[in-house]
């Protein structure tokens, strides 16, 4: 089989897996923020719904730090070739936006009263955790810091 097959082939069916994950990312974010009380097309709109996440677990503004965090290591990651501040930089940015993604998935999980398994499995298997989420029949118990009372229709 030629390399130019086999590279078509593979190419195509990474796009497919890539479109299945996100749509089910997208299903299960819809789900989750009908459980809450949030209008559920909101999940739909990319930024918005990442900040809608983080407002009801956590707090909404360490959407924006993460979102800097991220920006920041992919920057400093393509400037990082023979610059060794830019790569501690990067790895420095890295390391702090994946704990502040585990805190989110731990008070995601919180706030579902999900067991500290259930978080570690958000944040190692994310859209198949999140899908479980939404389909079962869990209750979302609020988030005052963000004036999220719990769902009154629960």
């Amino acid at each position: 089989m030629p390399l130019f097959t086999v590279l078509l082939v593979s190419s195509i069916f990474a796009g497919i897996v890539f479109s299945a994950i996100v749509a089910a990312t997208a299903v299960a974010r819809w789900r989750i923020f009908g459980k809450c009380g949030i209008p559920s097309w909101k999940a739909l709109i990319p930024f918005y719904s990442g900040f809608l996440s983080y407002k009801l677990c956590w707090r909404c503004y360490f959407f924006f730090i993460t979102l800097a965090l991220f920006v920041t290591a992919v920057i400093s990651g393509n400037l990082s070739e023979d610059n060794l501040i830019a790569e501690m930089f990067y790895s420095i940015s890295a390391l702090v936006f994946l704990i502040l993604y585990a805190f989110k998935n731990y008070f995601l999980a919180r706030k579902f009263h999900k067991s500290s398994a259930f978080m570690i499995g958000l944040i190692l298997l994310n859209p198949v955790f999140l899908l479980i989420l939404g389909f079962d029949d869990s209750l979302y118990h609020g988030n005052p810091k963000e004036g999220l009372p719990p769902d009154p229709c629960a």
